[in-house]
């Protein structure tokens, strides 16, 4: 982890709350001990988009995580001292739709000896209430991340730029063809990932 705002003790903190989700037994703990160190719908939300994706520079790369500081504020969210987690760096994701990216997240770890989001996420699902929380969570991203919706903003984003990138293979000696195959390999993802998903999910975070 590269901190790159606060202080070292505000580092320390986060290297030692995510070694407690680690190192403790949640099984038969309330959720509320979990939630005391994370936001759990925020982390169950970044984590099943991730592992949807298949971002494969994650989660030993490109971890983004913030905290406040400051007095806590109950009326305004994210002003209570927990750990959330926000997107950073997408661009490894889209290209392997049949790839289990939850085994590969749940057995990752840090360089370093550092604790792994990874880790975390095997470490409390072990609890039945997080786990189902998690599922929904994945469930939720398969029903937004669907065909149809893909497509559209892949196919949106390709005719914003496609003249542009006309002129920009003929200058950088680049194959404009090669670049569409690119865009129709993100199409190919998003018809064959939410089966795939939807598989894994069940072995990993089944429904009880």
């Amino acid at each position: 982890y590269k901190q790159e705002s606060g202080t070292e003790e505000m580092f320390r903190y986060f290297l030692s709350d995510m070694n407690y989700l680690i190192k403790n037994d949640f099984t038969e703990q309330p959720l509320e001990r979990i939630s005391e160190v994370i936001d759990v719908e925020n982390f169950c939300r970044y984590m099943a988009f991730q592992i949807y994706i298949v971002n494969a520079d994650w989660p030993h790369n490109n971890v983004l995580v913030w905290r406040y500081y400051g007095p806590e504020n109950s009326s305004v969210k994210g002003m209570d001292g927990r750990w959330r987690f926000a997107l950073k760096d997408l661009d490894f994701g889209l290209l392997e739709p049949e790839k289990d990216s939850f085994i590969t997240c749940l057995n990752d770890g840090m360089y370093g000896g550092e604790p792994c989001i990874g880790t975390v996420l095997k470490s409390l699902l072990k609890n039945r209430e997080f786990r189902l929380i998690f599922r929904q969570a994945c469930l939720d991203v398969a029903d937004a991340m669907n065909e149809e919706y893909v497509i559209g903003m892949i196919d949106a984003a390709v005719d914003s730029i496609s003249l542009d990138m006309v002129t920009f293979a003929r200058y950088n000696g680049i194959s404009y063809q090669a670049w569409e195959e690119y865009a129709d390999g993100f199409r190919d993802f998003a018809r064959r990932r939410p089966a795939y998903f939807l598989r894994y999910l069940d072995i990993y975070a089944p429904a009880d």
